[in-house]
């Protein structure tokens, strides 16, 4: 294909198992509204549910928008980087846009507003934009969860702030391919040992770039009781959870830190391992994390779950610790 014929956006959706939810994020693609071309690649990563025959019958019928890839066993449960190394090869885009089988785009001008800006724009590498939560276990649906939560994104160089917060929702990101590079020199074997990989690129490309942030809702992250990242098993989400703060150590030794130091996050690792040991009514964990935390952050932890969630507070009231 030459040059002029190339898509300036390549839209990237990993699925796996997706199939009651993977026909709303595929027509969030199709809805969109541009002035230049677009390439969809859905990769899925064998499937065993019937999410690839859905994929492949949009594509049939959107073959020129549908370029995408079919694992024919799973590559995420290899744990080696190789989903990354397939997806990230594919792109003829100058931009990348990214959103996962489960969310879904609701603005169809969403990927020509993050263009616009992007082209006006040389300084900025990544776009993100507010978001609604919708919690499928209740049904409820929170509109604006940033405003909700009082969460403020900066729009500037945001790598002190994301040590300290990944306040960037994966549906709603778009970035330059070039930032790509940056992102896989990142050893293999250090990349393959974090269970966020969006993470850890958020955190790469703030060192190379402004990040700009729309405060406007234009897509959907589904909160599934169970998936990658969310669960109900107390190990894994304690796995997340360190490696979450394991990501922070990782680059506050890669390119130090004015303001975030190893016992800040350690700190910030024992207050959210008491309300994860709470939830499962992991008593002696709850202690055990306790018993590390200052008492200066431990009377913290309780004021920000009281405003959050008095109930889990009165929780934490009627234990001994």
């Amino acid at each position: 294909m030459d040059q002029e014929n190339l898509p300036l956006v390549t839209v990237i959706c990993t699925t796996y198992n997706h199939e009651n939810y993977i026909r709303a994020c595929l027509d969030g693609f199709i809805m969109q509204q541009t002035n230049f071309s677009v390439e969809v690649i859905v990769h899925d990563d064998a499937s065993t549910d019937s999410t690839a025959q859905i994929v492949k019958e949009y594509e049939s019928k959107y073959p020129h928008l549908f370029n995408n890839i079919y694992q024919t066993e799973n590559l995420y449960s290899k744990k080696d980087c190789s989903v990354e190394n397939v997806i990230f090869s594919a792109p003829r885009g100058k931009y990348i846009a990214l959103c996962e089988g489960d969310d879904f785009w609701t603005d169809p001008s969403k990927l020509q507003k993050q263009v616009d800006f992007l082209v006006k724009n040389d300084e900025f590498g990544l776009v993100h934009h507010e978001a609604d939560y919708f919690f499928e276990k209740n049904g409820e649906l929170v509109k604006n969860y940033h405003q909700k939560n009082k969460i403020n994104p900066s729009s500037d160089f945001v790598f002190e702030e994301l040590l300290r917060y990944n306040n960037i929702y994966t549906p709603t990101v778009m970035f330059k391919k070039s930032l790509l590079k940056n992102f896989m020199d990142i050893e293999v074997n250090v990349r393959s040992k974090f269970l966020m990989g969006d993470y850890v690129m958020w955190l790469e490309f703030s060192k190379h770039c402004k990040f700009k942030y729309f405060p406007e809702s234009m897509a959907t992250y589904r909160v599934l009781e169970n998936s990658a990242s969310k669960s109900t098993s107390y190990e894994k989400d304690m796995l997340f959870l360190n490696s979450y703060y394991d990501i922070r150590h990782f680059f506050i030794n890669r390119y130090t830190s004015k303001n975030i130091t190893y016992d800040i996050i350690e700190q910030s690792r024992f207050s959210a391992s008491i309300s994860c040991a709470i939830k499962y009514q992991e008593n002696k964990a709850a202690r055990f994390f306790a018993s590390k935390l200052k008492l200066n952050n431990w009377r913290v932890l309780l004021k920000r779950i009281l405003v959050f969630s008095p109930t889990l507070f009165r929780h934490i009231q009627k234990k001994n610790f």
